[in-house]
């Protein structure tokens, strides 16, 4: 080979991300177990959706899916209270970032360890702190140009509470995103509201006579534009050449840098992934159509099935309240005797009323 090919798989590299075969959860953390290394690059997954075997290994066959998952979008979709789940994560693509340099090791054991639900909405410090370019300590460690095992791999791990906060994160963006594509933020989250009332203040466009909406849409953009700039600042466009063609690749030093590249090109190109419509499914997904609001036709059919459900229970509440007993409830409506049952020992315990 030579050093003009070195240099071609040099620059090949740089969009490359590292992982361990496997990786397991000791206590607070997910730490790398022995076994070899394996290369890929994360856009791959942004180019050509996961396949039904990697779905299946992240999420345990949970859903069927028939519509496309990629990368970005399988990691914005993690449960952040099921730790299976992200482990299955991590084992698929590998840890989403470094791990903080050594000095920051003290600070990071008390925000993170044995905390649970550990977010810091209004504050992207931690962030910058994972997306940092990545620097080789020396001479304890040395330099390697094509590979960037030196230290990522030789960590204690990082806690599984550093990648909660950055899925909830990743969610909260897109949860405002639909927020202002929509011109409505009156159904955000309680914590969706928080960041954008905290950001508000920062917002040159903020005036006290303005409409909340047009506040809200505002410091809506700084959030979004302040978080990408930051996630970003380390990444670099690369060109190379395969077979005589010219490629374009990305230098990033986190997984997680390489999930924001995606999702701003996502949203400069209007598909930004949207969160599955079925009230008790999590899932983002890239939209085909504009009707096209549920991730699969197994959520389409569940929607169906639970707002039928809904309809039942909202017409059996109206003829408890006026005295209807449940025979004459099942009577009258198609609904299961054990259904109605256990609507019923709620509505009691709301309203003091006995079955």
């Amino acid at each position: 080979m030579n050093i003009f090919e070195d240099k071609e798989d040099l620059f090949k590299a740089s969009s490359n991300w590292s992982k361990h075969y496997q990786y397991e959860i000791e206590g607070e953390l997910i730490v790398p177990k022995e076994g070899p290394l394996e290369k890929y690059n994360p856009l791959d997954y942004y180019k050509n959706p996961l396949t039904i075997e990697m779905v299946e290994k992240i999420f345990e066959k949970k859903k069927k899916r028939n519509t496309d998952m990629f990368i970005h979008t399988s990691f914005a979709s993690l449960d952040v209270t099921n730790e299976q789940e992200i482990l299955n994560w991590v084992n698929t693509f590998g840890l989403p970032f470094v791990p903080f340099l050594k000095t920051d090791d003290r600070e990071r054991k008390q925000t993170y360890e044995s905390k649970k639900n550990v977010f810091f909405p209004h504050d992207i410090k931690n962030l910058y702190r994972k997306t940092q370019e990545f620097t080789f300590p020396r001479p304890v460690i040395p330099r390697n140009l094509l590979l960037k095992e030196g230290i990522i791999w030789e960590t204690g791990g990082i806690y599984i509470e550093e990648i909660k906060e950055e899925i909830r994160r990743i969610k909260y963006i897109l949860e405002l995103k639909e927020a202002k594509g929509k011109n409505d933020f009156s159904s955000l989250s309680k914590t969706a509201l928080e960041i954008l009332s905290y950001w508000q203040l920062y917002t040159p466009e903020y005036q006290q006579n303005l409409s909340q909406d047009l506040v809200f849409s505002a410091a809506t953009d700084h959030y979004i534009v302040d978080t990408f700039n930051m996630a970003l600042r380390n990444v670099r466009p690369l060109i190379f050449f395969e077979n005589g063609e010219g490629e374009w690749g990305w230098h990033f030093d986190a997984l997680l840098a390489a999930i924001y590249i995606m999702l701003s090109i996502d949203m400069t190109e209007s598909k930004i992934p949207q969160k599955c419509n079925y009230v008790n499914c999590n899932t983002y997904f890239k939209r085909t159509t504009e009707t096209n609001v549920y991730c699969s036709t197994q959520c389409q059919d569940n929607a169906k099935t639970y707002r039928a459900r809904e309809k039942k229970q909202r017409e059996s509440k109206k003829l408890w309240k006026i005295g209807k007993t449940p025979e004459e409830i099942l009577a009258l409506l198609n609904v299961e005797p054990y259904r109605l049952r256990g609507w019923i020992n709620k509505w009691e315990a709301e309203n003091g009323r006995k079955y």
